[in-house]
């Protein structure tokens, strides 16, 4: 039961991490190394 209710959080939690880290690097690093 627990997991449905954060499911939604997680999701949210995840996709915000990504676009703050590459905010980040892209913030940080101009050049495009990978």
């Amino acid at each position: 039961m627990y997991y449905r209710l954060l499911s939604f959080p997680l999701c949210f939690c995840v996709v915000v991490l990504l676009v703050y880290w590459r905010g980040i690097r892209g913030s940080r690093s101009s050049q495009h190394s990978h």
